[in-house]
């Protein structure tokens, strides 16, 4: 995944525990920038406590099952089990979970890999029969130029982040670097982003956006969209 995500160099062979260490790298997404971490596998038993840390204050985990392989459905719930062991959940949303403040919940994907195994289905189904699975489930064939540009999509999908282009006045926005924010985020948010000074003398904005009357003017509790071009005054 991290070889094909981004532009890393992992070691990949047909072998488990070819990564023996945390391996970070950045994966471009229409113009943002997401870091993605590859980790040693989980085994039964061997959760180190840095794993756990990592896992608990990252914004979304991807959970990889290998669909040729037999073995994968044990190992995977191994790997639930652990973490869950130690109040750590996979679930659809990040965040403290409501019924205890000592359990995090994680955004997840479960990625099913080698999705053209004729088995493959049938793995999936096994780890289903022993783990209640609530996240999304995405079956990918990696060396598929499309299958990697959907899983990419997916994980940004993850992150609840849209993307905002601003412009100076009177000149014509930058396309190519986008600023995120939370979804749901507004012109205020977007202004503390840049800088605290702009947030606090933010008086409004102009908004492009497809649907509205270009330049409109809106004020700093506007909610943005996916692709708005604002201009901050």
């Amino acid at each position: 995944i991290l070889k094909q995500l981004t532009r890393a160099v992992p070691e990949v062979a047909d072998f488990p525990f070819t990564t023996r260490e945390p391996m970070p790298a950045m994966m471009g997404f229409e113009g943002v920038q997401v870091q993605l971490v590859d980790t040693p596998p989980v085994v039964a038993g061997q959760l180190e406590p840095w794993m756990l840390n990592l896992v608990r204050t990252a914004d979304a985990a991807m959970l990889v099952l290998d669909g040729s392989s037999d073995d994968a459905p044990g190992e995977c719930e191994d790997a639930i089990r652990e973490f869950a062991d130690r109040k750590t959940r996979f679930a659809t949303q990040t965040g403290f979970d409501p019924d205890s403040f000592a359990v995090v919940n994680v955004s997840t994907l479960l990625v099913v890999t080698h999705s053209a195994d004729p088995d493959c289905q049938t793995r999936m189904d096994l780890l289903r029969e022993t783990i209640d699975i609530q996240y999304p489930v995405l079956f990918v064939e990696l060396e598929d130029a499309e299958a990697a540009t959907m899983l990419a999509k997916a994980v940004f999908g993850m992150l609840n982040l849209i993307r905002v282009f601003t412009k100076p006045p009177g000149l014509p926005a930058d396309m190519t670097a986008p600023l995120t924010v939370g979804d749901g985020g507004t012109v205020e948010d977007l202004a503390f982003q840049i800088h605290d000074d702009l947030g606090q003398r933010l008086k409004h904005a102009k908004i492009w956006r497809e649907g509205a009357h270009d330049g409109q003017l809106v004020g700093r509790d506007y909610a943005l969209r996916d692709g708005d071009v604002i201009e901050l005054h």
